[in-house]
């Protein structure tokens, strides 16, 4: 990915972290990032059309249940729901493809899978196609992988 889509990526995440989350997300050192108290759950959305690839997030387990609160505006009983870190993808998704091809653009996204990540902490943090960020103290990774299929793929969707 072109460093200028990991901009528009991070500029995309905070700016939908914010509005849906009301959590402050910033980009992260990698040097100096902690390790979360919990295992990661990993995010995966699929899509093809002008564009072809995935994105994916990594969030804390822990992370969950705030998130869950702040977008339902309520407590919840449980450790938090993957359907509402399942929806904050989409946002994320959405809006960060939308810059990508326009609202003219032709993609067709898959539903998000949430489950528990395979990726240590360790991992994320060597890869350096992951893109660290903070969502509050919540250590949060983002990958996006892109394939331009312009039109030829807009019709094969």
């Amino acid at each position: 990915m072109q460093d200028e889509q990991k901009e528009q990526l991070v500029e995309v995440f905070t700016r939908v972290a914010e509005r849906i989350t009301f959590m402050f997300a910033e980009p992260a050192d990698r040097e100096t990032l902690e390790p979360p108290t919990s295992d990661f759950r990993c995010i995966h959305i699929a899509f093809h059309g002008d564009y072809a690839g995935d994105l994916t997030m990594w969030i804390p387990t822990d992370a969950r249940a705030e998130i869950t609160e702040n977008v339902l505006g309520e407590d919840v009983e449980d450790d938090g729901s993957d359907d509402t870190l399942g929806e904050l993808m989409n946002m994320i998704c959405g809006n960060f493809l939308t810059q990508i091809v326009g609202y003219d653009g032709v993609l067709n996204l898959t539903p998000p899978r949430c489950e528990p990540a395979t990726e240590s902490f360790e991992s994320l943090v060597q890869d350096p196609d992951c893109i660290p960020l903070l969502l509050e103290e919540h250590p949060v990774f983002l990958k996006a992988n892109l394939k331009d299929c312009g039109k030829k793929g807009s019709e094969a969707a």
